[in-house]
């Protein structure tokens, strides 16, 4: 008999190693996506695959893991919210002063000839509602990539009511936040869709901040990550997980068949989530947007379910110790890249005595992205997290 390797390894009870590997992957994922929007790289796969979707396997990952984590522990409000709230943050914060501090102001929103002030940009990012905004001045203000983390906070707010809900009531509650969405898009046709380079366009309401920004449109993926974390948990899939494990571990050449199925059919449903490809033609496209992301959701949703319940090459893969911390830094990673990209190709990038350190090579920026991922979580993160842990009023959830 060959040497059993659990489909799912385990730090504490709480903590899932291959899903927080996967958040690094997502994280390059958006890398990449940002990487193309700059010119630094060119791939006509890019053509098929909506990168983009990388932040729709976030928001269901993080309801997936907070759902875990809490499913056999009470959610006491107050230590929930300040776990949750200095978890992020103060790296999204830190993110924004870099980006003030180093980026000149034409290069970001809200753009000089706005009729936004700053100032009141600035508030709603460090307030972080600047999602619940459906206007680009706003939500794409200074760090653009932190409305996702905007969005998460939402999210949080949520989470201790919609955790204690049972399969059905939460089943239908994703129903009637997916009927508000469409009574919200058949009000919505006269808005655009998106802005122009026009100044002023950055100043108006549109469809992408309300169905691509908005929380409340972003809410399914988060209540499917919930719901597919319940499911997981359930007696039958219990059962399910240790009759395959015994039976493919029980004859070594079932166990590598086994484990090449599951990879393959993991792979495949993490593809067809990213896949731009819809089976039918929709020819407006706020409905387009909505129903790629409940597609992808629900792909990623499955992708999740096959890699913790089948054996596969996979789940060993992402369980290595590197890509464990790569998954821990790539918050950092996610907030600060941008920067580092526009700082590289818009702005000439940094010279230190005649040579050029940051070129606009995709290879480059994304080991500097790294680089500060790692300044940014060991030094600012963890001693946050570790000076707050300390305080006997808070639990700092990780």
């Amino acid at each position: 008999m060959s040497n059993i390797t659990k489909p799912v390894t385990l730090k504490h009870s709480n903590h899932i190693y291959p899903l927080t590997s996967l958040r690094f992957f997502a994280a390059a994922l958006v890398y990449i996506l940002h990487a193309s929007n700059h010119g630094l790289v060119t791939l006509k796969l890019l053509q098929y695959i909506d990168l983009s979707k990388a932040v729709s396997f976030f928001f269901l990952l993080s309801g997936f893991v907070l759902s875990y984590a809490y499913s056999e522990r009470r959610v006491f409000l107050f230590k929930f919210y300040a776990s949750r709230f200095l978890r992020i943050w103060p790296v999204t914060f830190l993110s924004l002063f870099v980006t003030i501090i180093f980026l000149p102001n034409y290069i970001y929103l809200p753009s000089p000839s706005s009729q936004f002030s700053s100032g009141l940009v600035l508030l709603t990012n460090i307030l972080c509602v600047q999602s619940l905004i459906p206007i680009p001045s706003f939500y794409f203000g200074f760090n653009a990539v932190s409305w996702s983390v905007s969005v998460e906070l939402i999210f949080y707010a949520l989470f201790p009511f919609l955790i204690n809900l049972n399969l059905r009531a939460l089943t239908y509650t994703l129903f009637l936040n997916v009927l508000f969405i469409g009574i919200v898009l058949g009000f919505s046709g006269s808005l655009r869709f998106y802005a122009t380079d026009a100044p002023l366009a950055y100043d108006q309401i549109m469809l992408h901040g309300l169905f691509y920004i908005n929380p409340i449109s972003r809410l399914p993926e988060f209540i499917l990550g919930i719901l597919t974390c319940k499911f997981f948990q359930c007696n039958y899939i219990a059962i399910f997980r240790t009759k395959i494990n015994s039976i493919s571990y029980s004859i070594p050449s079932l166990e590598i068949l086994t484990r090449c199925i599951g990879t393959f059919l993991c792979l495949l449903f993490f593809l067809a989530a990213l896949s731009s490809y819809l089976p039918f033609d929709i020819p407006y496209d706020s409905i387009k947007l909505i129903m790629s992301q409940f597609k992808s959701a629900i792909f990623f949703s499955l992708f999740i379910l096959l890699l913790l319940i089948c054996p596969s090459h996979l789940t060993s893969f992402l369980s290595a110790r590197v890509l464990i911390v790569l998954g821990e830094i790539s918050f950092s990673f996610y907030l600060f890249h941008q920067f580092l990209l526009i700082k590289s190709t818009q702005l000439g990038g940094i010279v230190v005595l005649g040579l050029q350190i940051m070129p606009p090579n995709f290879f480059i920026i994304f080991v500097w992205s790294l680089l500060i991922s790692f300044v940014s979580y060991f030094l600012f993160e963890k001693p946050i997290k570790y000076y707050f842990s300390q305080k006997s009023f808070l639990f700092i959830g990780s």
